[in-house]
Order: structure tokens, then sequence, then C-alpha cells
């Protein structure tokens, strides 16, 4: 009976160590991220055909306002760089989170530029706390994400504008339900 006993807790224990959600996704010739999930933290590797700036990021449900967006890539003089954004408009991020007193939500691991590419991994929380510009939550099902990049770093640049063709939408399960 004890051996059932310890069979069972044994067996309870590996059913309640939440599952690893990961995967990768190829946008296009230019653009690819692969992500994994790490308790309550998301690890997104990037990997874009440029090396000016790169962005990626969460928006909405309604796909239409509040985007949480991360703008990163390696300065001309070496200098890595990783900027929260939100935007008011869709791909128009305008304002760093901290410019208000927000806060700064996306945590660079690493960035490196191979040729003509630039390969980046970041991290958030699944859930920033960060209510005051609208940080989107990253939760299990279908969410709603966005991509770009483009030739010059935009290194503490205010304003940004994505140009539409090298940004993107799509839709991805990140966590599965």
């Amino acid at each position: 009976m004890n051996k059932l006993i310890s069979v069972l807790a044994i067996c309870c224990i590996v059913v309640a160590v939440p599952t690893r959600n990961s995967g990768k996704v190829v946008v296009n010739d230019e653009y690819q991220f692969e992500w994994t999930l790490a308790g309550d933290e998301m690890y997104f590797t990037v990997t874009a055909q440029t090396t000016g700036f790169v962005g990626f990021g969460i928006f909405p449900e309604n796909g239409l306002d509040n985007e949480d967006v991360c703008i990163f890539g390696l300065s001309p003089n070496g200098t890595a760089y990783l900027d929260d954004y939100h935007s008011l408009q869709p791909s128009d991020p305008k304002i760093l989170d901290t410019t208000d007193g927000g806060t700064v939500d996306w945590f660079l691991v690493e960035i490196s530029e191979d040729g003509n590419a630039t390969t980046t991994t970041f991290y958030r929380k699944l859930e920033t706390g960060d209510d005051i510009f609208f940080d989107q939550p990253i939760y299990p099902g279908e969410m709603k994400l966005i991509w770009s990049y483009g030739e010059m770093d935009l290194e503490y640049f205010d304003n940004v504008t994505f140009n539409a063709e090298t940004t993107g939408r799509f839709d991805v399960v990140l966590i599965e339900p």
C-alpha cells in the first residue's frame, strides 16, 4: 500500500509541473522567431535580415490600438539596445513606456550581428503589471503579434514608424490552452 501511495504521489507531482511551450515561426525569408515558455516568462529569439532595427510586439485581441512593442538592435558603435514602446495607433509605436511612468518590461539576453542578419534573444513576463501603458498579457490560445525591421538603427528615436513592406501581423499560439 505504501508503494502505491508513493507512486500516486509521484504521478501527481509530475502532472502538476507546468508544460513547456515552445515553437518557431518563419514569417518570411527575412524574419523568423522562436519562443519558449519558462515559468512566468516568455523567451523569444528573433532573427531578421538587417543590421538596422528589429521590432516585435503584442497587440490586443481587438487588433486596434495599444500595441506593446520592443525595438532592438546593435548600433554601429557596437552598443546593444532594446526599448519598450507602446502605441496609440496600429503599427506606429510612439512612446517609450518610461516616458510617463511606465516600466521597462522587455529584457535583452543577447544580441549579435552576422553578415546582414541580427539575432536577438529577449524575454518578458506573461503579465507585466504595467497597466499605465496597456502592456498586453501573454495568454494561452491564439495571440496577435506584430513584427518589423528596418535598414537603420533606431536607438532612442521617438516617433518610430514601421514601413508597410517590412512590417506585418499574424496570429500564433504561444501557449497551448
